[in-house]
């Protein structure tokens, strides 16, 4: 399987059939594997990850070639670029489906790419959903305040243990005018430093949640998700973006187990082992869902989503019953998008999903 170690000319790509092209990408390189319909590598190279050597590496290739990438913290762009701009065939690969690169014994970059390229080959290739640019660009900008409220509160936190060390008590409901009013009278450099670092995040937060309003208001499934009480703009638009295209969902327990808040499951001989859950996925969707349990069990308490929450809290602990709330306001909130119906009180009453125990349709 060894091939050559350089690009081979134009002439002999077209000449070979088909190309199956694995890409190992990483933040300055790509690792390329070439391989045609036959299984034979013709051969590999290791490229910088620029897009002006990009397109010159790529001009030789046939058009009718298949290209494929792993799912990483980078790929979208580089997706982009190929596909919109290039107009080359790339598929990106789901790395928690094709585990074969992950229970490789020699796990190297060119390693990688040739298993890209022989299951592309194959037809083994477990395919990633690929939103589009809008749902990609919703997340970033909720992920984006969600990192500035982060770091603000990191400020917050830094001004109290500051008057913790001080023995400074101030008589005022924090964050307040009046609490602002006492730590500016300290004349600290260090708490004016704080203090000018929170104004700067909370004019950033308000020109996003200004943002948020506005698109959440012209999308039917954010309004929708709205009328569950505890979701707000920012947390409909939260899940609406990294929920995507809901019909890639069969049903409730997919979008649960793509949100990561299933229970793992271990086989062994006749026996199933239920674990905890598998955190896989998406987090700011695992965050939101349970920031929207909080506010809605203490705001809300006579609903059947806090009733179901305030029993499971008596057996089994406020942990476990917030997670187990938390799945079952995303199912409500799958079958609320499916059927586009608004929230009820009831809901998870009046509305039986026909779903056996696994979540599969009947």
């Amino acid at each position: 399987m060894a091939g050559k170690k350089r690009p081979v000319s134009k002439q002999i790509l077209a000449k070979a059939g088909q190309l199956h092209v694995g890409i190992d990408l990483h933040k300055k390189f790509l690792q390329v594997a070439v391989m045609n319909q036959n299984g034979t590598m013709l051969f590999e190279d290791r490229i910088d990850n620029d897009w002006d050597v990009i397109k010159k590496f790529f001009a030789r290739f046939p058009q009718d070639s298949r290209y494929v990438v792993e799912s990483s913290s980078v790929w979208y762009g580089l997706y982009r670029y190929m596909t919109d701009k290039l107009g080359m065939d790339v598929t990106v690969s789901n790395p928690f489906v094709n585990k074969v690169i992950a229970t490789s014994k020699k796990k190297t970059d060119k390693v990688d790419a040739r298993i890209l390229a022989d299951l592309d080959r194959g037809g083994y290739i477990s395919e990633c959903y690929v939103p589009d640019e809008q749902t990609v660009e919703n997340r970033r900008l909720t992920r984006f305040r969600h990192k500035m409220v982060h770091m603000r509160t990191a400020c917050k936190n830094g001004i109290h243990g500051i008057l913790l060390q001080d023995g400074i008590k101030i008589h005022a409901t924090n964050w307040t005018a009046m609490y602002m009013i006492a730590l500016h009278r300290l004349k600290n450099y260090r708490i004016e430093g704080y203090l000018t670092e929170i104004e700067s995040f909370n004019k950033i937060i308000h020109d996003l949640d200004y943002k948020i309003r506005a698109i959440t208001s012209a999308s039917e499934e954010a309004c929708r998700l709205k009328t569950i009480p505890g979701v707000g703009d920012y947390t409909a638009l939260v899940m609406t973006a990294e929920i995507g295209d809901k019909s890639r969902f069969l049903n409730s327990h997919q979008l649960c187990a793509y949100a990561g808040i299933v229970p793992s499951v271990r086989n062994s001989a006749d026996t199933i082992h239920h674990g905890n859950i598998t955190k896989r996925g998406s987090k700011m969707m695992r965050w939101a869902l349970v920031e929207a349990v909080h506010t809605h069990v203490r705001r809300f308490p006579e609903t059947d989503l806090s009733i179901f929450y305030k029993r499971l809290e008596k057996k089994r602990g406020r942990s476990k019953a917030t997670v187990a709330a938390a799945s079952k306001l995303l199912r409500i909130m799958y079958w609320m998008l499916k059927e586009g119906k608004d929230f009820a009180p009831n809901y998870s009453q009046s509305h039986k999903p026909r779903e056996d125990v696994e979540g599969k349709p009947r």
